[in-house]
């Protein structure tokens, strides 16, 4: 019996010990990357890499992709299998290396290309383990770096050297990682900062941004040639270097000259001129990537854009700005950080932050900020996509951060009205009228402009609050080019939708469009909310014969969080159920928690506890 026992926990204490060192499918044990910059003002690289496939499910990271440029080679590559314990199972064979162009989604052309690989064993754990060098001539950053190779798969060692002339002067921004240790040796300073990543980050509702929250570590050169000199000691001088590089790109031919002419010749103010120019962009170019000039940094002329009808960010930007001089309106190239979660802008590090251009044009006593990639936005809507951060506003020894204008509350604002028709046998047809802005307008703008009919039939639904229905008919109605909204109108058929017991019939309400939050004990992070959520329902319900409505409490609640309002009114044989749900943007930190995650749950709590009631009449 004691043998037995022996077996079944020497057993046991394997299968845990086997378990504990598989936890994660893959796993990174090694990830270095070591800087030179050379007497002569050369950047070198050297990056070495071990990945541990731990089974099959992690081989997603067998496949490497190593991207480089023209000016950028790629050198000294190797690679090999090996055991956990260093041994090593082959090598890397040149002819399993791949090259080709790396052109992403929406790109024309590209100067960027990809080395690529595949390492695969039979027997589990593995180790993928690989090296490689590149050169920079020209360069204005040594890097932006973290310990986090794929957000979903841990980091257990990571490693950061950055050697450097004691004299060559460099400027640096760390965030939740120690300061470096420093060695010198003779002229030369060598920095080496150590991290790791032992949790992967899990998506939690309305959370920062990863790289808020992960270890990183960014470095710059105070002074660089990269296309033209330049300086990144303050933003003027940042802002200069970004002047520098677009100066002489304005050049417009006598033919666009006279479009420009045609189309303002009646217009007085210099509102009027740039609303019309701007439809004048919209309506004859559209965004492609073609950054392959100074490493996507410097704008493709204006004479480009004329001449194509195309352009990235930068080409579209400084083409509007070219023709909004000749037509006598300054206007000014500007830098930003785009996405719907905001990256906050480190004011004190003077670099390159950004990933997008806009331009901002001062007219009388307003300024207008104009997305030039867009086919349909309204004059001076930026949307969530730039709305509420810094823009480097560039301007020749006056660059300086201007915040874009934040989206109120009606500027996000979702009304629903919907209609239902409820029947005695708990079928159900509604229509449905939606009027929406803010992030679900710009989906439905784009929606309506890139897709077929096919993939919009498919799409809509995500539109529909209901699981159970038959869509008979739908249709979206055009808005106004000044208005940033777009209507939609459902018709349904909803399926059992009414539910019987004894002597009454309930139907769930329409919800109101509530996040859905963790719980306090499982959130991590703190709570960011880039820009308002305003919800707002009208929803009007038919009596049944035989029954009359039983009438929901009003209620109302205020925070400093958001708002909700629940207003019931019985008009002859309709019940009226107006409702109001408002989340403030901001940002509440992790004590707040608990208080913010209550007003949620006290939303919920009255939705849930509202059930359009019908009861038989006696």
């Amino acid at each position: 019996m004691r043998k037995i026992l022996f077996i079944f926990v020497a057993v046991f204490l394997f299968i845990v010990k086997t378990v504990y060192s598989q936890k994660t499918n893959s796993e990174i044990i090694k990830y270095e990357k070591n800087y030179t910059v050379s007497a002569y003002n050369i950047l070198t690289e050297e990056v070495s890499i071990i990945i541990r496939i731990n089974n099959r499910a992690g081989e997603d990271l067998t496949e490497i992709s190593i991207p480089y440029t023209d000016n950028t080679p790629v050198t000294n590559l190797n690679a090999r299998l090996q055991t956990p314990s260093g041994d090593i199972i082959r090598k890397l064979k040149k002819k399993e290396i791949t090259d080709k162009s790396d052109i992403s989604d929406g790109s024309l052309y590209e100067d960027n290309y990809v080395k690529t690989f595949t390492l695969k064993h039979n027997t589990y754990p593995y180790d993928i383990v690989y090296g490689y060098k590149k050169t920079y001539k020209n360069f204005f950053i040594i890097t932006t770096w973290t310990p986090v190779i794929n957000s979903n798969i841990p980091t257990k060692n990571a490693v950061l050297t950055l050697t450097k002339p004691v004299n060559y002067k460099i400027i640096t921004y760390e965030n939740n990682i120690s300061k470096p240790k420093s060695k010198l040796t003779g002229n030369f300073i060598k920095y080496t900062w150590e991290s790791q990543y032992t949790e992967p980050v899990k998506y939690q509702t309305f959370s920062p941004p990863i790289n808020e929250t992960i270890p990183s570590v960014k470095i710059v050169p105070e002074n660089f040639y990269y296309g033209v000199p330049g300086r990144q000691k303050n933003w003027t001088e940042f802002g200069n270097w970004i002047f520098n590089l677009n100066k002489g790109l304005d050049y417009l031919p006598e033919s666009e000259k006279y479009n420009i002419e045609n189309i303002i010749k009646n217009l007085q103010t210099k509102k009027e001129k740039t609303d019309a120019l701007y439809h004048y962009l919209q309506k004859n170019t559209r965004y492609i990537n073609v950054s392959i000039d100074i490493g996507g940094f410097k704008p493709h002329p204006a004479s480009y854009v004329v001449k194509n009808k195309y352009g990235d960010c930068k080409a579209l930007t400084n083409y509007m700005k070219s023709i909004l001089l000749y037509a006598g309106i300054k206007s000014y190239y500007s830098l930003i950080n785009s996405g719907d979660n905001i990256i906050h802008i480190k004011k004190d590090f003077s670099t390159s932050q950004f990933n997008h251009a806009i331009l901002m044009v001062p007219i009388e006593k307003d300024t207008i900020w104009l997305e030039c990639t867009s086919k349909n936005s309204p004059v001076g809507y930026l949307g969530t996509f730039t709305q509420g951060r810094y823009a480097l506003v560039v301007d020749e020894n006056k660059s300086k951060l201007i915040k874009t204008p934040e989206l109120n509350i009606n500027d996000t604002e979702e009304k629903t009205i919907a209609f239902f028709h409820p029947e005695i046998n708990e079928t159900c047809s509604a229509e449905i009228q939606l009027k929406i802005k803010g992030k679900k307008y710009e989906y439905l703008r784009g929606f309506s402009n890139s897709l077929n009919n096919d993939q919009k039939n498919r799409y809509i639904h995500e539109f529909i609050p209901f699981k159970n229905y038959e869509l008979l008919k739908w249709d979206t109605e055009k808005s106004k080019k000044t208005d940033a909204s777009a209507c939609l109108n459902f018709n349904l058929k909803l399926k059992n939708y009414l539910k019987t017991y004894d002597d009454f019939k309930y139907i769930n309400s329409v919800p109101v469009g509530i996040p859905t939050f963790e719980k306090p004990k499982k959130r991590i992070y703190p709570v960011k909310i880039n820009y308002p959520i305003n919800n707002i329902d009208s929803l009007i319900y038919d009596k049944i014969e035989g029954y009359m409505f039983k009438q929901p409490k009003d209620t109302s609640i205020n925070t400093k969080y958001g708002r909700y309002k629940f207003n019931a009114e019985v008009l002859k044989d309709k019940l009226i159920i107006r409702k109001q749900f408002i989340l403030f943007s901001g940002e509440y930190p992790l004590t707040e928690y608990k208080l913010f995650y209550s007003f949620i749950n006290s939303v919920k709590n009255i939705e849930h506890k509202n059930p359009i009631v019908y009861i038989k009449n006696n």
